[in-house]
């Protein structure tokens, strides 16, 4: 009878031993699966890197091409006026680099009076990213372009055409 007491006496003892064991294993797993009761955070530095290509996608919200200047030009280099100069992007991409450079590069479709090309337009210089504040400076002394980058997506508002006509150029990976 009293080894009955005994054992009997032990059983909440070794019920309290096996359950305080369960639930500090639970709370290790739980621990090293990454459950900080927030979902999935992370606890030290993170790297967030915008090197790589962005594709031109709309300008002033209109799919490409888009026409960003139809009407008379004075081409003051060869010192000719054009009754009609039409201005077409056709594509472009922006690509940052790891190294704070970036190029752009713009396929043009240009007609002056009734003679058409085909042009690609490049630029090339360094960026700094401040927040989601860009700003490019071209390596030419061309000036800078100061935009916004956020979420994959680059937004710029852009002359391209040298017409005093700025439009709204948006870049997505």
């Amino acid at each position: 009878m009293i080894s009955q007491r005994l054992a009997a006496s032990s059983r909440p003892a070794r019920i309290h031993r096996v359950a305080s064991l369960l639930l500090a294993t639970a709370l290790l797993v739980t621990i090293a699966c990454g459950g900080n009761g927030g979902g999935d955070k992370t606890t030290g530095p993170t790297t967030k890197t915008v090197a790589g290509n962005y594709n031109l996608r709309t300008i002033d919200e209109n799919q490409l091409p888009v026409e960003v200047y139809h009407g008379p030009w004075f081409d003051a280099a060869n010192t000719r006026f054009y009754n009609q100069r039409i201005v077409a992007v056709k594509s472009g991409v922006i690509n940052l680099d790891d190294t704070d450079r970036w190029t752009m590069t713009l396929d043009v479709q240009e007609t002056l009076d009734d003679f058409t090309t085909q042009q690609t337009w490049s630029v090339m210089g360094s960026y700094e990213i401040d927040g989601e504040d860009i700003v490019l400076s071209a390596f030419d002394d061309a000036g800078e372009l100061s935009g916004t980058i956020d979420k994959g997506k680059i937004s710029l508002p852009m002359d391209v055409a040298g017409s005093d006509r700025i439009k709204a150029y948006s870049f997505a990976r």
